[in-house]
């Protein structure tokens, strides 16, 4: 299967989460739904490099099961993840800053920044837990 953006843009719902290396580089992670209901993953990476112009890697691009992703998004939603905020007290320092994005089938959609991939909110781990859980 080769990975095609323009399936991300016809998506009707989305999940995408872009980590930019403060010294460059940047790693993704996205699903997202198609109008016919067929669902993707994509985890593309560069890692922090000091190349100007670094080639994403592509680790992981599959189809996935719609109930698994409608779940997923459920979950998220339970979690107040579209009523996030950028958190703009540093906790632990990082090399990275996190950008994330959320849009619903229903048009409405959500999206923030996590200063150091971090933020003070408790529910904001197990926002983490989830996507981590379904790489």
């Amino acid at each position: 299967m080769e990975y095609n953006m323009e399936q991300v843009v016809d998506a009707v719902a989305h999940i995408y989460r872009l980590r930019q290396w403060l010294g460059g580089g940047n790693d993704l992670v996205r699903w997202w739904k198609m109008p016919t209901g067929k669902c993707y993953f994509l985890q593309s990476i560069t890692g922090e490099t000091i190349e100007k112009n670094a080639i994403p890697k592509i680790l992981t691009y599959r189809e996935i099961n719609p109930k698994d992703f409608d779940i997923m998004l459920q979950n998220l939603i339970s979690l107040n993840i579209m009523e996030f905020k950028m958190d703009a007290e540093h906790g632990i320092m990082t090399n990275y800053n996190d950008f994330y994005y959320v849009a619903l089938e229903n048009g409405s959609s959500h999206s923030f920044t996590l200063l150091c991939g971090y933020h003070r909110a408790p529910k904001f781990k197990q926002i983490i837990d989830i996507i981590q859980n379904n790489m």
